[in-house]
Order: C-alpha cells, then structure tokens, then sequence
C-alpha cells in the first residue's frame, strides 16, 4: 500500500511541476489549465501525503536512515508548500517559500525514490 501512495504522489507532484513549467513558458492556455486543475491537485496531494506517511509508519524500523530522513524532510517541505499555498490564497506575499520548499520537496522525493 505505500508503495501505491507514492506513486500517487509521484504522479501528483508531476502534475504540479507541470503548473510551474506552464506558467514560465508563456503559453497562457497551458497556465490557465493547470491553475484551475493545481487546486484540487493539491488537495489530492495533502491527502496522499497523510495517507502515505499513515503507511509507511510499520515500515519504519525496517527502513534505512538515508530512507527516514528524505521522507521527513520531504513531509516538511510539503507541509510547508501546503500552508504557504493557503497563505498565498489571501495575498500574503510567501511565494518565495512556496518556490524553495517545492524545491526541497522535489529533491527529497527523489532521494527518497531512489535509496
């Protein structure tokens, strides 16, 4: 089941790199699709985040420490993106926290991904 949770959220966090890739090429059509789907993206992504770590929870004195650590740091980066988003949602100026905390995430994902 945790492995099917993070290809879920594998998936998700494509999707929402996408959003990101979208609005700096330009492309108004592309942006403004993935701005109406980035909302209920995020959404799914909270929820798989929670449902994700709920799993993974037995597997932890199973996994290696390098596997511990990335989760973590990747559940706190996404926490972060999560309460930033919300944030931005009423004019508060964190972009710059939503863009470096989506950076982490990505590079823990990926460590986590490849142990």
């Amino acid at each position: 089941m945790c492995n099917f949770t993070g290809m879920i959220l594998t998936l998700l966090s494509v999707v929402l790199l996408m959003k990101y890739i979208a609005r700096r090429s330009g492309n108004s059509e592309l942006n403004r699709f993935f701005m109406k789907i980035h909302i209920p993206v995020a959404i799914a992504f909270s929820i798989f985040m929670i449902w994700h770590v709920l799993t993974a929870v037995p597997l932890f004195f199973i996994c290696g420490s390098r596997m511990i650590l990335t989760g973590t740091l990747a559940l706190i980066a996404g926490i972060v993106i999560i309460f930033s988003g919300i944030l931005m949602k009423y004019n508060i100026k964190v972009h710059a926290v939503h863009g470096w905390s989506s950076l982490i995430y990505f590079i823990c994902m990926i460590m986590h991904m490849f142990r």
